[in-house]
């Protein structure tokens, strides 16, 4: 669970563009398959599958993404938690008036 902290990946905003534009499931797709034709990607996407700094990034990039979801998540539970209180303490109070009367 991961309410606040994000860890931020600290590359260059030009691959972080490119990886915003590709998402993370094409990226892990390059990184993993080598099956992907990547003759017509961008110069930065095209070396994802070899060990180089461009997969190095991808690899910090998908930590943030991950842990983006991992926030986005643990609050939407949250939130479930306080309205679910919310609306049985709302039935509480409810049906301590129906009886009180």
């Amino acid at each position: 669970m991961r309410w606040f902290s994000i860890r931020n990946a600290k590359i260059s905003s030009d691959m972080k563009d490119a990886f915003d534009q590709a998402g993370p499931s094409t990226i892990q797709q390059l990184m993993f398959s080598g099956m992907i034709s990547t003759a017509n990607l961008p110069p930065v996407l095209q070396q994802l599958w070899q060990q180089s700094k461009e997969r190095e990034a991808a690899f910090k990039w998908l930590t943030e993404m991950a842990d983006r979801a991992d926030r986005r998540e643990t609050w939407n539970l949250t939130m479930e938690a306080a309205i679910t209180v919310f609306v049985l303490l709302s039935l509480v109070v409810e049906i301590w008036n129906l009886f009180k009367h």
